[in-house]
């Protein structure tokens, strides 16, 4: 995690990934979701398509245009070392063909890869209402501690007024992924989102127990259901989990510790 960023861009498709950690980030669901959560120690990592913003992770942020010249010198720095002359120049020939090649390829890539999406705030109103059943739901705090790998990425969304597309052949196709998935409008800035992505893979994705550290209950929850989480988390092996719950205080948001 100390690496310099330009060596941990390199290596993690162009992610800016932090110095410094969040000591947890928070991810909003409903109490239905936590108990599967708990029972399978597992975390879904959604593809950009099960996302609730059409402009997230927008593959249209990827500008495919290029002059012969640049084709060219692209094919001549990234081709295989054991191409064969009339193989190359076939490409080089069939450049419209070959670009729409290149566009598969990327986009099978693009469309594999899984994302885990967090607040850095538990008491996001916004992230209540939106995510955790119209603050009924949860927010389970999750530790990051986490080895970073060239398949397992964690950052902060960045924030920006306008989305710009960036060209494939400028020389930061490998850089693409990072800047895709980890630029969102301003507009989502209330969320404070923390994201994980698995390049590899998407779905339900099991997580180490010890991560699990909290979970704040919503304004609603009964007794009755906490008392029953508790249970669940003795049965399952999750050790040290504080709960939490909502309060409205007035016209402030609260969030009180349980007694065990």
């Amino acid at each position: 995690m100390n690496n310099s960023h330009s060596k941990q861009s390199e290596k993690t498709f162009g992610f800016n990934i932090p110095d410094i950690m969040p000591e947890v980030v928070y991810h909003y669901t409903k109490y239905k979701t936590l108990i599967e959560i708990i029972e399978g120690n597992r975390l879904k990592f959604s593809t950009r398509n099960d996302l609730n913003d059409p402009f997230d992770c927008d593959f249209d942020m990827i500008d495919f245009s290029v002059t012969k010249k640049n084709f060219n010198n692209y094919i001549n720095k990234n081709k295989p070392h054991n191409i064969g002359r009339t193989e190359l120049r076939n490409i080089k020939n069939s450049r419209k063909d070959s670009i729409e090649k290149l566009k598969t390829g990327f986009m099978n890539e693009f469309n594999s890869i899984g994302v885990c999406c967090f607040s850095t705030k538990s008491d996001n109103r916004l992230c209540w209402g939106q995510y955790a059943d119209k603050f009924n739901g949860v927010a389970i705090g999750m530790g990051i501690n986490i080895k970073i790998t060239k398949s397992i990425i964690p950052f902060f969304v960045e924030y920006e007024d306008d989305l710009s597309q960036i060209n494939y052949f400028s020389g930061e196709e490998k850089t693409s992924i990072g800047l895709i998935f980890q630029k969102k409008h301003k507009d989502w800035e209330h969320e404070r989102e923390f994201r994980i992505v698995s390049i590899k893979r998407n779905g339900l994705l099991e997580f180490d127990k010890n991560l699990l550290l909290e979970i704040v209950f919503g304004l609603n929850e009964t007794k009755e259901n906490i008392l029953s989480i508790k249970k669940l988390l003795l049965k399952n092996g999750y050790n040290n989990v504080k709960l939490k719950k909502l309060k409205k205080n007035k016209l402030r948001l609260e969030i009180k510790p349980i007694d065990h």
